[in-house]
């Protein structure tokens, strides 16, 4: 069989992929971890510049929590699906590691979703769990029932910002801006949920996934619905590791593992920032700069990002946030269909 595509590859780049270096995604989470332990992973930034960080070590233990949460205090099997419905933020890496070092199926959610929408997505799925930006949690009360009341994690906007800014940002939105719904459904706190997986945790956090392979179910991503229902697309660890590897293959050289800092302003819930900000750059040991929702209103200042992908329609956003800090360092990587 001939592959006339390969033709079109830059020089240097492998007309088939050489096998994988790991064998799951918790595999290669925990690899960079440790090789990369109090390196900066992930910085999340308001519109107003408040901000708070957290290193490779510091999402490695969280994400152990998390999944101890799963098992554990939850109960959930190996296959269990989990949905996850925030933003970017520190929360988002640290949710989303953790449901897949549980050996569970994480099903991204776009968080403005209608209660119909959301109750579409969620039955198809058949989750067992459900963590939610409390900002948006009224949407998912009314879907909550029909659902079979699965547990609900809430998780907050400034989950592991420094104590008084996250206190500062939460008065504003109680008092000033007021968008934080009242909860009228039974819900565990993010923090709860890692502070009693801490504890219940095993000593071996591998004994959750190391039974994982290339051919585990990782995700349900589902597409947009421009042609009908939205349907979740099968995702295996082999298929996201595979997809991240070949992105690094084909920039070559365009990244210096280590010393990259990745402006995202796409959403990490959508396939496109979910394998090349997350999995991709965090493979290649670069920080992964997470936005608030609107990027546009956020300014670069003071990481100096090196780096924003994106498709051509997120390109002047992104360009925009590197550049209002009078930057020039950020470099465009752009995929787009010829």
């Amino acid at each position: 069989m001939t592959h006339p595509w390969s033709n079109h590859y830059p020089p240097g780049v492998a007309a088939t992929l050489a096998p994988l270096a790991h064998s799951s995604l918790p595999e290669m989470l925990v690899a960079v971890a440790k090789e990369f332990d109090s390196a900066l992973a992930f910085t999340a930034c308001l519109p107003n510049g408040m901000n708070g960080s957290l290193t490779f070590a510091q999402v490695d233990r969280h994400s152990d929590a998390f999944a101890a949460y799963l098992r554990e205090d939850l109960r959930l099997e190996p296959g269990d699906r989990v949905a996850v419905q925030m933003p970017n933020g520190l929360a988002y890496p640290v949710v989303a590691f953790g449901i897949l070092k549980a050996g569970c199926v994480l099903v991204n959610t776009n968080p403005l979703y209608t209660a119909s929408e959301i109750a579409q997505q969620y039955t198809d799925a058949d989750v067992s769990a459900v963590v939610v930006v409390d900002m948006f949690a009224d949407r998912l009360a009314p879907t909550l029932a029909s659902l079979g009341d699965p547990p609900v994690v809430l998780v907050q906007l400034t989950e592991f910002f420094p104590r008084y800014v996250a206190n500062t940002v939460r008065l504003v939105q109680r008092v000033w801006s007021r968008t934080l719904p009242r909860i009228t459904f039974p819900a565990t706190r993010l923090v709860d949920a890692l502070r009693s997986g801490a504890m219940r945790a095993p000593a071996d956090p591998s004994t959750y996934w190391r039974d994982i392979g290339p051919d585990t179910l990782a995700a349900l991503q589902y597409t947009g619905g421009t042609t009908g229902v939205s349907k979740g697309a099968m995702l295996t660890h082999g298929n996201l590791l595979s997809n991240a590897e070949q992105m690094l293959q084909l920039i070559g050289g365009a990244i210096r593992p280590g010393l990259e800092c990745v402006l995202t302003a796409l959403p990490l819930y959508h396939i496109f920032a979910f394998t090349v900000n997350l999995l991709g750059f965090v493979e290649a040991r670069t920080t992964c700069w997470c936005l608030h929702p609107d990027p546009r209103r956020t300014s670069s200042e003071p990481w100096k990002s090196t780096r924003s992908p994106g498709s051509p329609g997120s390109t002047p956003c992104s360009m925009r946030c590197a550049k209002s800090d009078g930057s020039s360092t950020t470099r465009q990587l752009t995929c787009a269909p010829r």
